[in-house]
């Protein structure tokens, strides 16, 4: 029963719209969580909307992680040990957010509620890794 709860409540929490990101987190926002948070109310007539704004999120975020991954390698130290894991890490994780969005832009209406918390969860996981990024290695 234990190991159900979380991902239970982390569920609960996206189904209402809560955020599990650390607190300020959100004012560091990497533009997926606002992606989101628009897209989790879109029907799917407003499938090729909500594709677009995740779409607009992944560039904006693939530009941050450029930031990030250019400070990491001006730093010679303790910034950039560990980066190139994290960075893989980021990496696989917005991957799957790619994934989740490509099939959103194919989800039916039988299976639009369902792809679109797919895209939620994905969303959440590489905010929460990404949020943890910064705080590490952001100076």
């Amino acid at each position: 029963m234990r190991r159900f709860a979380l991902p239970l409540l982390l569920s609960a929490a996206l189904v209402c719209g809560w955020s599990v990101l650390a607190p300020g987190a959100a004012t560091e926002d990497n533009g997926l969580t606002n992606a989101w948070n628009a897209v989790k109310d879109f029907s799917i007539e407003q499938k090729d909307k909500a594709v677009a704004e995740g779409q607009r999120a992944m560039e904006n975020f693939d530009a941050q992680m450029k930031q990030l991954d250019e400070q990491a390698s001006k730093d010679s130290t303790e910034m950039s040990q560990g980066w190139e894991d994290t960075k893989s890490h980021l990496t696989d994780l917005r991957d799957k957010v790619q994934m989740q969005l490509d099939r959103l832009g194919q989800a039916s209406a039988d299976t639009w509620d369902e792809v679109k918390q797919g895209f939620g969860h994905a969303v959440e996981n590489l905010n929460t890794a990404y949020s943890s990024a910064r705080e590490k290695f952001q100076k």
